[in-house]
């Protein structure tokens, strides 16, 4: 440790100011807080262990105690605690509703999927809660979800990650209804045709695969008050032609690429946007990109591209579509070759690897 002994550097971390081992415990504990039900909590406990002022300050920040991860065989005390210990401060909620194949291989025979989302409502109900994230297994889960954990109830929800598997795009229509509180959405794996509230300024989807195309558009087109949109891992059936989703409050757009750029990306008409922040693991993919969305390539503003062997010959192509461009992050090793001119502001963003 460089000469420092340990009594020395448990006396300089016993010493630190309560606020900064407070956001030290932060980084430590929360970042990894939906591995396992008792994962962050027993960092937190590992953390509260090391001396009577770490215990101080793990057991009286409330920050510490607002993530709450709950499944089947988490303990009630456990989620009251949680509850208890945030004092006030809205709560960060995960939900992993097992699967029925899940539960069998375990052995011990869980609570009913009814009764054990009632308890969670029942304990969170009177605690605000900003961020819900709900990740169910099979379509049994998702349906006593849609069921017994009433969304409106959370009166402070801005944030929703919608995980719920094997359940039917058609079937999904009307099933959930959202607070007017929300902001932000993520639906990983499936869509659902909702009612958005006029709130709602960011979408995610993620991992969505084998989606009707026509379904994503109508969701789209639910969303037009949207200022951000996120694109990860979506691939989608059909299609061919028709008129495009206009999203006139668009400013922002991400857009994550695997193997090839979904063709959903062919029906979105964003006027206004100004940053487009782009991640592809190869060359082609950034190429047909650019081909399928010229409109939206040359109104932004401010470009973030990460591609994964990028190099000078197709980067310039890029930029040559890119009229309205000022601002462009790229690889440094092709920002040196190519000269960007002195009307655009390069940076490198080497050091931030893959979005």
């Amino acid at each position: 440790m460089d000469g420092l002994t340990l009594s020395q550097a448990s006396s300089s971390a016993g010493s630190l100011p309560a606020d900064v081992l407070a956001t030290i415990m932060m980084e430590a504990t929360v970042s990894q807080f939906k591995d396992t039900p008792f994962g962050h909590w027993d960092r937190v406990s590992s953390a509260a262990n090391v001396c009577s002022h770490w215990r101080s300050v793990a057991l009286s920040d409330s920050r510490l105690w607002a993530f709450i991860f709950a499944d089947y065989y988490t303990p009630t005390w456990i989620l009251e605690l949680g509850a208890s210990r945030s004092r006030g401060r809205a709560l960060i909620l995960h939900i992993q509703i097992h699967s029925t194949r899940f539960l069998s291989r375990r052995g011990s025979p869980p609570p009913a999927v009814p009764r054990f989302l009632q308890t969670v409502f029942g304990i969170m109900q009177n605690s605000p809660c900003a961020s819900l994230a709900v990740d169910s297994e099979d379509a049994c889960g998702s349906m006593a979800f849609m069921n017994h954990f009433p969304l409106t109830s959370f009166t402070t929800l801005m944030r929703f990650t919608c995980g719920l598997h094997e359940y039917p795009y058609s079937a999904g229509s009307g099933s959930i209804v959202l607070p007017g509180s929300l902001n932000s959405i993520i639906f990983i794996r499936n869509i659902f045709i909702v009612s958005f509230p006029a709130t709602l300024v960011e979408l995610s989807l993620e991992d969505v695969v084998d989606a009707p195309c026509a379904q994503l558009i109508l969701l789209l087109q639910k969303c037009t008050r949207v200022i951000r949109l996120r694109l990860q891992g979506i691939y989608c059936q059909g299609r061919d032609g028709g008129p495009k989703v206009v999203l006139p409050a668009l400013r922002e757009l991400e857009v994550h690429i695997q193997v090839s750029p979904c063709a959903l990306l062919e029906y979105i008409d964003a006027p206004f946007i100004r940053s487009l922040h782009l991640s592809v693991h190869n060359t082609s993919a950034l190429l047909i990109f650019v081909r399928r969305t010229k409109e939206i390539v040359s109104r932004v503003a401010h470009l973030d591209l990460r591609v994964e062997g990028l190099q000078a010959a197709a980067f310039v192509s890029v930029l040559g579509e890119c009229s309205s461009v000022r601002s462009i992050a790229a690889p440094r090793a092709v920002l040196a070759q190519v000269n960007c001119g002195p009307h655009i502001e390069a940076f490198p963003n080497d050091n931030l690897g893959i979005l």
